[in-house]
């Protein structure tokens, strides 16, 4: 009555609210980010990143693709493929990285890194003895099966 003005107690709630409203949407956008990204790393199980020019065939982390030595040829009979990749691992990271990975993609392993899928062959071979700074030279070659494999 008096030019006295007084805050009811709606208005801080109604403030309390709406601070508690943009703080669950903060809240919400930041954990769907984060749930994204996990997601993303888990479908990159099989690999990040694959051979190119096939499709199919993951390139284990550390090593680096030598595109130049790639053969890929088609024939009747099945596919021919020969595709060589470098770097610095030892051959027990190879193993568990194509012993985990292959499956995945339909690959059952058969022998010593060889793998069939499919009517094909697969044979991963360490290339010589590794260069004097530790670099390794791996060959993967998919050939179709053969009777009797």
């Amino acid at each position: 009555m008096f030019g006295v003005q007084t805050t009811g107690r709606g208005d801080i709630t109604s403030a309390m609210m709406r601070l508690f409203a943009a703080v669950l949407i903060f809240v919400s956008v930041l954990g769907a980010g984060l749930w994204s990204a996990a997601a993303r790393a888990d479908s990159d199980d099989v690999g990040s990143a694959f051979f190119t020019g096939i499709e199919d065939f993951p390139l284990m982390p550390g090593l680096s693709e030598l595109p130049d030595a790639t053969l890929i040829f088609d024939s009747p009979s099945g596919r021919f493929l020969e595709a060589y990749a470098v770097g610095k691992l030892a051959d027990i990271d190879l193993q568990q990285f194509y012993g985990a990975s292959l499956p995945q993609l339909g690959w059952q392993e058969t022998g010593a890194s060889t793998y069939q899928r499919e009517g094909e062959a697969l044979e991963i071979i360490i290339v010589g003895p590794a260069a004097a700074d530790g670099t390794r030279t791996i060959r993967f070659a998919i050939s179709p099966l053969v009777a009797g494999q």
